[in-house]
């Protein structure tokens, strides 16, 4: 499920893509910058609408938060109120980063600090360097990233299956090794393939080989942090490792002069790719005979 869940991403990306090469075929170049983009704005505008009354509608509290309620002593007519123990104190995010989930939370902040990298280089500069670099069509730059995205989705839900078969840290550790190899030579022949046919198979090998290592992650941080702090590891993980490798507009030129135009990006691959591997082996195994527990048993033998 983790593995199809966030096979979503690269399938939105894949659908946006395809928008964008069908809105230029239609609009030309010149008109979907002047508005044509407009039209997918407002799409994605009108569907997060749609998943926000989803969530508020559908999606539940962990279990763990409807017994404590169902716990709760009963009063009655004639009776004392039965004394309620006091809760305890929630978990904030500064004790997830000193407290006694730090170890856990740090190791998590290496490993996605390395996927966000591998993210940003094999996306989003991936499809600038197409643009600017690559000997292309202006057509031809979303149809090579829509098709990379629908290989790197049904990767990813792969992975995410493959993963509780030989357990969590291992396949991340190979798959960051393999980012880390074949990482920037596959990035390298995307950008300098002549044809679309190249391109589109070098940059699909390309997402593949790195962020397809998305497939266990929800499933991996789940099982990291226990349900009292679930929210907050899960999210805070995910999302405060993202800040550094998003400020590359402003590191990658100055790079530039000293790795060259191409080094540079090859060079963040290769860091993305050893960060995955160095943050998935200071954390734990998660072989499938222990993925088979109650999920807070998981997460708290996971943070022995």
């Amino acid at each position: 499920m983790s593995g199809l869940i966030l096979s979503m991403a690269p399938w939105a990306q894949a659908a946006v893509a395809f928008a964008v090469a069908m809105l230029l075929t239609l609009l030309g170049p010149q008109q979907y910058a002047a508005w044509g983009w407009r039209v997918l704005f407002a799409a994605g505008a009108l569907l997060s609408v749609g998943m926000l009354l989803y969530y508020r509608r559908q999606v539940s509290d962990a279990p763990l938060f409807t017994q404590q309620q169902e716990a709760l002593p009963a009063t009655g007519p004639g009776t004392a109120p039965a004394p309620v123990p006091a809760p305890a104190p929630a978990p904030t995010l500064r004790s997830l980063l000193t407290g006694s989930w730090s170890r856990a939370f740090w190791q998590v902040f290496a490993m996605m600090t390395g996927l966000w990298l591998l993210t940003y280089t094999t996306v989003l500069l991936l499809t600038e360097r197409l643009s600017t670099d690559a000997p292309l069509e202006p057509i031809a730059v979303p149809i090579v990233m829509g098709l990379a995205s629908v290989a790197q989705a049904v990767a990813m839900a792969l992975a995410g299956h493959l993963s509780t078969l030989v357990g969590r840290r291992r396949l991340l550790m190979i798959w960051g090794a393999a980012a880390t190899v074949t990482g920037p030579l596959l990035w390298w022949l995307a950008v300098t393939s002549p044809t679309l046919a190249m391109a589109a198979a070098c940059a699909a090998l390309l997402q593949i080989a790195t962020v397809a290592a998305y497939g266990p992650i929800a499933a991996y941080l789940s099982e990291r942090f226990p349900t009292s702090i679930r929210s907050t590891g899960y999210g805070a993980g995910y999302s405060l490792s993202l800040v550094l490798p998003a400020l590359y507009p402003f590191y990658v030129p100055a790079l530039e002069p000293v790795l060259g135009r191409h080094g540079t990006v090859l060079a963040l691959i290769v860091l993305g790719g050893l960060l995955l591997v160095i943050g998935a082996a200071r954390g734990p195994r998660l072989r499938p005979r222990e993925l088979d527990a109650d999920l807070d048993t998981v997460a708290t033998g996971s943070l022995q």
